[in-house]
């Protein structure tokens, strides 16, 4: 598990201080808490290239700011949310197994970063599902995300390797659009509008999920 966290941590290149290595183990779920923690610190005006160094006075406020989100509202979900609530868990729990099993069998480089950015944001989706599970209204997802750009790694010809990779991203773009359907079906659903606001934003970045797949096929000829 702690290796696993480090190395999540090195490859986006953020470099954490033992204060703030230490915060991050004694989290109720380490693992979910480091895909968080990544996902904030590495949107908005970082790029996934751009060092970071993270103090625990760094943890401490992040984990501040996520008591206030969970102290401001006390949403009280009905049977049919609680169901589909269930479901979304769910579907993101797959997801993210989903992404870093393939992050770790796809065979361009630039595949292997893709999934692997998409993996720490779906483990914190399902972070964001499990605050409304506990009575939590988050705060709506991502920021100013910059979808990359990718580079030909594979020519017209289908090589094994092509037709490899080109397996993955078929797979995972399925998923996210069974994904986005399932909360467009629970946006309608919600009757509160701070909780179809916080749906309606993981939605918006379970769509950019899609177009980034779909972008890296249309660069190496895979889709048709």
């Amino acid at each position: 598990m702690t290796n696993k966290i480090l190395l999540k941590f090195a490859k986006k290149g953020i470099n954490l201080s033992p204060e703030a290595y230490k915060k991050v183990l004694e989290a109720e779920n380490p693992l979910d808490f480091t895909s968080s923690l990544i996902v904030k610190l590495k949107g908005g005006d970082f790029k996934s290239k751009d060092l970071v160094s993270v103090s625990g006075q760094t943890v401490d406020e992040i984990m501040r700011n996520s008591t206030i989100e969970k102290s401001t509202t006390r949403p009280q979900l009905t049977q049919k949310e609680t169901s589909l609530l269930k479901d979304l868990k769910t579907q993101e729990k797959l997801c993210a197994e989903k992404y870093e099993k393939y992050s770790a069998e796809a065979l361009d480089p630039q595949l292997k970063t893709l999934f692997s950015g998409i993996a720490d944001t779906e483990r914190h989706h399902l972070s964001m599902l499990e605050q409304i599970e506990g009575g939590s209204a988050p705060a709506t997802a991502g920021g100013s995300h910059t979808q990359p750009g990718f580079s030909a790694a594979y020519s017209v010809a289908d090589t094994d390797a092509k037709k490899h990779d080109s397996y993955l991203c078929t797979d995972v773009l399925t998923m996210e659009k069974h994904a986005s359907h399932l909360y467009d079906t629970c946006i309608f659903e919600f009757t509160q509008e701070s909780l179809r606001n916080v749906l309606n934003s993981i939605q918006k970045e379970e769509q950019g999920h899609g177009k980034a797949i779909y972008d890296y096929m249309s660069a190496n000829s895979m889709y048709s």
